[in-house]
């Protein structure tokens, strides 16, 4: 399976990702990222996603992916973010780093 995230931004007070899941074999609607991810900030603070905008699409999926953390962007606050996704097509863990500052 390929996994693509792209950091979209701060907005209104949360943090947004654009994800696209794709694969040529089976179907991938059943991993839900609203229980499957986590982003964690350079302090060690955890949030869960508020909103996973991205519908259901047998081999293709593709949408959006937020988390209320007004906090994060504050860049003395946190100096960059970890989305984690986990238990998805095998693999226990993927962590994705993007720098605030």
């Amino acid at each position: 399976m390929d996994i693509r995230v792209e950091w979209r931004g701060f907005k209104d007070g949360s943090v947004v990702f654009g994800v696209a899941m794709d694969t040529h074999s089976g179907s991938i609607d059943q991993y839900d990222l609203k229980d499957l991810a986590v982003l964690r900030d350079s302090n060690g603070k955890e949030y869960f996603p508020g909103n996973t905008a991205i519908p259901l699409g047998g081999h293709h999926r593709t949408g959006l992916l937020t988390f209320p953390v007004p906090a994060v962007s504050n860049p003395s606050k946190a100096k960059y973010v970890d989305l984690i996704l986990r238990d998805i097509a095998g693999v226990a863990e993927r962590d994705l780093r993007w720098e605030l500052n």
